[in-house]
């Protein structure tokens, strides 16, 4: 007995090419919220502060992170003030407009922030910014 085939009609989607961009845009941003929790994933007691401004993002962005100690440490990574100044030179190669953050311990004294501030001045870096906590009113 010989089954009758079944008409086609209608119209049939080729879906293999939207799964492709799907699965490239959730790589895209898992492998961005990695970058970005790398970066700050440090725990440092930040100080507090009355008066905070909201940080537009930044596409070149260089996050400093000073620990109590004094040691400092880039993208999660320990570094020195000159090894600091070389990834600052880098960034700023291509594009004058990058934006430093500070990240601070509270009891950092300033003398251990003050090198971080002279080299960014150093080189014409204008937006210049500590991360803060804010403080109850």
């Amino acid at each position: 007995m010989k089954l009758p085939k079944r008409s086609r009609s209608g119209l049939a989607f080729n879906l293999t090419p939207l799964i492709d961009i799907v699965f490239n845009i959730m790589i895209f941003f898992l492998l961005t919220a990695h970058f970005t929790r790398s970066a700050e994933s440090e725990a440092v007691d930040l100080p507090l502060a009355t008066q905070i401004s909201e940080e537009a993002d930044a596409a070149r962005r260089l996050v400093i992170t000073v620990h109590e100690d004094g040691t400092l440490h880039l993208a999660g990574q320990p570094a020195t003030v000159a090894s600091v100044e070389t990834a600052l030179v880098e960034l700023l190669e291509g594009d004058r407009k990058v934006q430093v953050q500070i990240r601070s311990d509270k009891d950092v004294p300033y003398g251990t922030v003050e090198p971080l501030l002279l080299m960014c001045a150093k080189h014409g870096v204008q937006d210049v910014g500590f991360k803060v906590f804010e403080a109850a009113e």
